[in-house]
């Protein structure tokens, strides 16, 4: 199994509730990340804890669609600002990832930290494509909070 590390961050001109209330609505999941079709969300017994269950549509040899279901446990801290996500997906990948929200004079630096970890063999193929959708996510994330 190979472990990597990802870390970025971005600031938008958006008051830290607007971005953390933008982000908590997982149907706009769909607008941020370029792979995402569909997201149902279930509330489970917890309090702040969701079950997700993200369908991606991703290009594979790049040219065979295919269409994955992954699901998530969300841990939603919003006296601490922050979002926890735990996945699991065929093959044996896992991925940690949480988002912090911090004031900075008015505007929301957004910082996620993400561990995945996955099996050698699709490595390279899987964090790519973690990696893009998750930059492509920020970018999104910034445009759509920042018309507002």
């Amino acid at each position: 199994m190979k472990v990597n590390q990802f870390e970025q961050s971005i600031l938008i001109q958006t008051p830290i509730e607007t971005a953390f209330a933008f982000l908590v609505d997982f149907q706009n999941l769909k607008q941020l990340q370029p792979f995402v079709t569909r997201v149902n969300t279930t509330p489970t017994n917890k309090k702040n804890v969701v079950r997700l269950e993200v369908t991606e549509r991703i290009v594979m040899f790049g040219f065979l669609p295919v269409n994955t279901t992954v699901p998530s446990i969300v841990h939603i801290l919003p006296e601490e600002s922050r979002i926890r996500f735990e996945t699991k997906a065929f093959p044996k990948i896992h991925i940690q990832n949480e988002f912090s929200l911090q004031n900075d004079v008015g505007q929301t630096r957004v910082v996620e930290k993400a561990t995945f970890i996955c099996p050698s063999y699709v490595e390279r193929f899987a964090f790519k494509q973690f990696t893009f959708a998750h930059h492509k996510m920020f970018a999104q994330l910034k445009m759509q909070l920042e018309e507002r």
